[in-house]
């Protein structure tokens, strides 16, 4: 099932491409550390900056690195500020939920989420990351749907992916 809040952000994304998934790329922990040494740099060392999705997991995926930094809400403002002078602006911004910047390195996409720590995006991730590292069925069974769906638009395969998470969380509660 999808939410209807979920299904207005499906909504705005393409339906006339098609995305593409690479099997995992071992070197992208090392990229993965070059970027959180720049944020770092940039927003302050107590800050958390964390690896998520398919990279922290291992499996196949995008071929980007997803790349979380929580904050309390009172820092989310400031610390999307800091962001900005490092990355630029953000690609999308959902005010005192979640702010989204890219930046490349070697050609890798890294997607760079702020995230306010005490937003259900970030604590569903975190309980669906949790399942998934507890359960290597369940792993598997996400690393093949991602890589079955491989051709589909980038709104129909987060269409799949959501549905997925979905589920996982309703064995969480």
């Amino acid at each position: 099932m999808i939410t209807p809040e979920q299904e207005k952000w499906l909504a705005h994304l393409p339906n006339n491409n098609a995305i593409r998934i690479y099997p995992y790329d071992p070197a992208a922990p090392k990229k993965f550390n070059v970027i959180k040494q720049k944020i770092s740099d940039t927003i302050g060392k107590r800050v958390k900056i964390e690896l998520h999705g398919a990279v922290g997991f291992g499996i196949s995926g995008q071929g980007e690195i997803d790349i979380d930094i929580p904050v309390p809400p009172a820092d989310f403002d400031a610390t999307i500020g800091k962001m900005e002078k490092a990355f630029g602006q953000p690609r999308s911004l959902y005010h005192l939920q979640r702010a989204r910047f890219v930046t490349y390195i070697k050609e890798v996409k890294a997607e760079i989420i702020v995230v306010n720590e005490e937003c259900s995006d970030w604590t569903n991730l975190l309980k669906f990351e949790k399942y998934l590292k507890n359960h290597s069925k369940a792993l598997n069974a996400y690393e093949k749907m991602k890589e079955s769906a491989a051709g589909l638009s980038t709104q129909k395969y987060y269409r799949a992916k959501t549905k997925f998470i979905n589920r996982i969380l309703a064995k969480c509660k």
